[in-house]
């Protein structure tokens, strides 16, 4: 689900001229092999990697962050979460197909 979201979002993120249509747009995307089962695919794959890189390096939540994330979250998830700071994120590699596709790629993350 999660990287549903993150394909979802990547679409909604991507900027196109005003004329165009969300069908239009859509099909283009399709063509160039950008339709969302790829999207969830190429995201999924990249969360899995971007979780590799940054979980090493990353920390437990603090009591004071536990606290106040308990009303939102299960206990069990705030014991397994990590938090790493980092500047960006680095963009997926399958951003640079939307220029292909008369898309711009959406803005870095």
């Amino acid at each position: 689900m999660r990287t549903t979201i993150v394909a979802a979002l990547i679409l909604a993120t991507s900027q196109v001229s005003c004329g165009n249509s969300r069908t239009t747009r859509l099909a283009r995307l399709e063509a160039a092999g950008l339709g969302i089962d790829v999207l969830v695919r190429e995201a999924s794959a990249w969360v899995r990697s971007e979780r590799g890189r940054h979980r090493p390096l990353a920390r437990p939540l603090t009591l004071e962050e536990r606290r106040r994330l308990e009303p939102y979250f299960e206990s069990e998830v705030l014991q397994i979460v990590r938090v790493r700071a980092v500047r960006a994120l680095q963009n997926p590699d399958f951003f640079n197909r939307f220029t292909g596709a008369g898309e711009a790629p959406p803005r870095r993350m």
